[in-house]
């Protein structure tokens, strides 16, 4: 390769990793840590849009993937479907928006406190989301948990593991009260 070729290439991948660089806060799918000032501003945005009737579609993945169809009415959940499918839960009131929120405030709680029992001593947590830049509400958000690598009866170490899950609000219409 001659001199002038290698400045081009060299050049060219300077000008490329620039490029990527700039333009990674600018992708759509691009999340930030969970914060609590963060998690309040997006809750008091939410909660400043007052829509407490709206359909919702839920994609979930990892541990539980699946996709959910929510019908809020007056902020309470009227219908839950999983993959099409009517699906009973303990816990409908988790499927809505403000569900989104308790379930990030409990996973903040689990970053902040990692020795609460949910997972094992030594766990790493990591907490991301997007939220909606007007209404507030979670468009994205991912937990990945990495456990401590545990020593067996062997003695050999195993390699540590994640688990993790990731939501995704695919849908969200609001709704006019009837």
């Amino acid at each position: 390769m001659n001199d002038r070729m290698w400045r081009v290439t060299k050049w060219s991948a300077i000008g490329i990793t620039v490029a990527v660089i700039v333009a990674v806060p600018y992708l759509p799918g691009r999340t930030e840590p969970v914060t609590r000032e963060r998690l309040a501003a997006a809750r008091v945005l939410w909660e400043s849009a007052a829509i407490a009737d709206y359909d919702l579609e839920l994609e979930f993945s990892g541990v539980q993937p699946g996709k959910y169809h929510v019908k809020v009415r007056g902020g309470t959940v009227a219908e839950l479907t999983l993959d099409g499918k009517p699906t009973n839960s303990n816990a409908p009131e988790y499927f809505t928006i403000d569900g989104l929120f308790q379930t990030l405030d409990e996973y903040l709680d689990h970053c902040e406190n990692p020795t609460t029992g949910v997972f094992p001593e030594g766990s790493q947590i990591w907490l991301r989301m997007r939220t909606h830049p007007k209404l507030g509400y979670p468009v994205r958000f991912i937990k990945q948990v990495k456990l401590p690598a545990s020593r067996g009866v062997t003695g050999f170490e195993a390699s540590t593991a994640t688990e993790g899950i990731e939501v995704r609000v695919r849908r969200f219409e609001p709704r006019t009260a009837p």
